[in-house]
């Protein structure tokens, strides 16, 4: 069986000292480009791989940071993990993603495996934070830096990243209020148990304090998908007395919500208005295209990227970096009817 090349056979093939292709494979900033640019060569012409596993038991570091994200099929988690993995590579750092796939015992099971790939760091989008938290503190004992991602709860002892919803939210129901509607619909794409933070909360308080009601059954719990979003909608949609504008708790949802209106002779927004949450790149090209709430993406993503790095590099306080979503515009809502 052939050798693989090692560290000293890279050093050799370029020229350079053996600590000087080291640094260069650990992305330090003191190494010339040329120098960094020859090296890179090397290892390409000889075959070179890095041993993370070999590394790490030298270091202590595998420069690997795990992820869990709550369902890999949801466009919103592949483009924060798009951002997460972009900016963890400038810092010389791998990501290690799995999916819970909204099942909560797949969850737990996920971040125990976690353990299993030597991460220095994790980040955390739990279904149910609670159910996880004593795995988490076990993890930060043993020198695995934990971040949460987006809790509504204010007491959690990790460091954590979230995302205000609460203004965006009042932005997009006073469209509606603006437009005429008065009948809305809320699609609860989360289970029962689940808190989804200031959306459903705002949208309660604002139809209450406009002295609408909400009808028994328009607050429809369900799954997360498109297909959810679908059916959710057209049985909403075939009852006699229909709303005339449906919130849904994200895109997804809501691009289900105009397939199903569409399926069934309605015009959207002439027959009903649609709103989503997220603002993911198929948001913007739908017919109609979506109006949203947008979050900030790729600023989310670089504040959990961040917060992970500084714990794995340094112990701290727990810190919380809070972003603000803002509602957008677009051609799925119009005059109620």
């Amino acid at each position: 069986m052939e050798k693989q090349p090692t560290i000293i056979d890279v050093a050799r093939e370029c020229g350079f000292s053996k600590s000087t292709v080291s640094l260069v494979l650990q992305g330090s900033p003191e190494i010339p480009p040329e120098t960094a640019a020859a090296v890179h060569e090397a290892i390409k012409k000889i075959g070179y791989r890095r041993n993370r596993f070999a590394r790490g038991l030298r270091t202590r570091r595998s420069r690997t940071v795990g992820m869990l994200i709550q369902d890999h099929l949801n466009p919103f988690y592949g483009e924060i993990v798009h951002h997460v993995e972009r900016h963890l590579r400038e810092k010389g750092f791998d990501l290690f993603v799995t999916s819970s796939n909204t099942d909560l015992k797949l969850e737990k099971l996920a971040l125990e495996r976690m353990f299993d790939q030597q991460v220095d760091g994790l980040i955390v989008s739990a279904m149910d934070y609670q159910k996880i938290s004593k795995l988490l503190h076990s993890y930060e004992e043993i020198g695995i830096h934990c971040v949460v991602a987006g809790p509504p709860e204010r007491s959690i002892p990790f460091d954590c990243a979230t995302v205000d919803m609460a203004d965006a939210t009042h932005a997009a129901m006073e469209h509606l209020f603006k437009l005429g509607h008065r009948k809305i619909a809320f699609l609860w794409g989360a289970p029962a148990f689940q808190e989804i933070g200031a959306r459903f909360d705002t949208f309660q308080a604002m139809m209450r304090s406009q002295g609408f009601s909400i009808p028994k059954g328009w607050i429809v719990h369900c799954g997360f998908r498109m297909q959810d979003g679908y059916t959710a909608a057209r049985a909403l949609l075939q009852e006699k007395s229909r709303p005339t504008a449906i919130f849904a708790l994200n895109d997804l949802l809501a691009v289900g919500t105009v397939a199903a209106a569409t399926d069934l002779g309605l015009r959207v927004p002439r027959d009903l208005s649609v709103t989503g949450v997220d603002n993911v790149e198929i948001a913007s090209y739908t017919r109609p295209a979506l109006s949203t709430i947008s979050q900030p993406i790729a600023g989310y993503a670089h504040a959990l990227s961040d917060l992970v790095l500084e714990g794995i590099e340094k112990k701290r306080a727990a810190r919380r970096i809070s972003l603000t979503a803002e509602f957008i515009v677009r051609a799925s809502t119009g005059p109620a009817k």
